[in-house]
């Protein structure tokens, strides 16, 4: 089952337990193989994944912390 959801864009803050659910999702479908990614993430979102390390691992495309440069602000 392939879907998309953009339910991060309009995220502005993250905390340790959204990152926690984001690792324990991405562990889940491992399990399960399927894929789990994050897709068009807003500034903020895109920022911590990036400081974290878990852009790499949740990142819908290779290139996305290139993103981050052509955000504004």
């Amino acid at each position: 089952m392939d879907q998309d959801h953009d339910a991060l864009a309009g995220v502005t803050f993250l905390d340790s337990t959204i990152l926690g659910t984001l690792v324990n999702g991405l562990h889940n479908a491992g399990e399960f193989g399927v894929s789990f990614t994050v897709t068009n993430p807003g500034r903020m979102t895109l920022r911590l994944l990036t400081m974290t390390g878990l852009l790499e691992v949740l990142a819908d495309t290779p290139d996305a912390g290139a993103r981050l440069e052509d955000l504004p602000g």
